[in-house]
């Protein structure tokens, strides 16, 4: 993965048993196997924890969306907590620190950078075949018992090796 992308960048450390320069190469500098694990894992953990509250954050957003004053001046950011505890999301504002419409606006991009995060690890897409992606394309292929998922595919465009996007 690009580093822009991880948001990091590794440190360059100098091998104390060479004397000599490493020779100029194109090559891409590998992300570390337990850097580049911890990472999946943050993600993967992030997104199990809002999955646990998706039902009841869709309802608070749509709770919070018919007042357009929630959240956006001090006085109001009571409000915005309070109306959060009410729906049961105090514990998860307090631990992410959410307490204004700034903040949790962050927060879902953070959930969002999770998700393409993990869709660019598992699948090997490029950023603009990513972006193709449209809520419907994950399709799930189940057994007999039509209870387990054997498989999944992700329905999008590629442009490896073609001229223009093409369906996969």
């Amino acid at each position: 993965l690009p580093f822009r992308y991880v948001g990091f960048k590794p440190a360059l450390m100098p091998l104390a048993a060479s004397n000599q320069k490493p020779a100029k190469t194109n090559q891409t500098t590998v992300i570390p196997a337990g850097i580049y694990l911890e990472l999946i894992n943050s993600f993967t953990s992030t997104l199990t924890e809002f999955n646990t509250i998706l039902p009841t954050m869709i309802e608070y957003i749509k709770y919070v969306s018919q007042k357009s004053k929630r959240g956006s001046s001090p006085k109001n950011r009571i409000d915005f907590v309070k109306s959060a505890q009410k729906f049961g999301l105090g514990e998860y504002f307090i631990k992410w620190a959410i307490n204004d419409h700034r903040n949790f606006s962050h927060h879902l991009g953070t959930i969002q950078y999770c998700c393409i995060m993990l869709i660019y690890v598992f699948t090997g897409m490029r950023r603009s075949e990513a972006y193709s992606i449209k809520c419907n394309s994950l399709e799930r292929i189940y057994d007999e018992t039509g209870k387990v998922v054997k498989r999944r595919f992700i329905h999008g465009v590629t442009s490896k090796l073609k001229s223009h996007p093409t369906p996969t």
